[in-house]
């Protein structure tokens, strides 16, 4: 039995599920690994290298790639959120901001927290970080593919 503590904030026992269970697929999945997760504060944290050679990286590096990264992680919390494998998909994307250049070789951090939800439809913000230095931030609008909290 787990403390309050530890369900508030804990890497999910089934995470590696959880990451395949994405359509996304090599050389398209870009979320490596759950390193945190807060279903009481609606918030899940990942990492992810793009440089891997089994990974789709354009020889310039878009930066629209660290979008997809947090939209693939969004759809991770919301599969754990709705306790259901039917994940989400993603709406809009409201005020981007690109605000530091990545180096595709050095782990990011990838954060999605819920700001507001009105069944099946979830407002997120998402941030991708490197070193601590904010890279790119953005709010975002995803469907429940469940629509009803279980």
């Amino acid at each position: 039995m787990r403390t309050p503590e530890e369900n508030r904030s804990r890497k999910p026992e089934n995470y590696d599920g959880l990451i395949s269970s994405l359509r996304q697929k090599s050389p398209f999945l870009y979320v490596d690994s759950i390193t945190n997760c807060d279903l009481e504060g609606s918030r899940i944290s990942g990492e992810v290298i793009f440089a891997q050679k089994n990974r789709y990286l354009p020889e310039v590096f878009p930066d629209v790639l660290m979008l997809e990264a947090m939209a693939q992680l969004s759809s991770v919390l919301l599969r754990l959120y709705t306790r259901s494998l039917l994940g989400g998909v993603l709406v809009a994307i409201d005020n981007a901001k690109f605000l530091a250049s990545l180096k595709p070789d050095f782990p990011v951090q990838i954060e999605v927290d819920v700001l507001k939800k009105d069944l099946p439809i979830f407002g997120l913000e998402g941030r991708v970080l490197q070193h601590g230095v904010l890279l790119c931030q953005a709010g975002f609008t995803t469907k429940s593919n469940l629509g009803v909290i279980q």
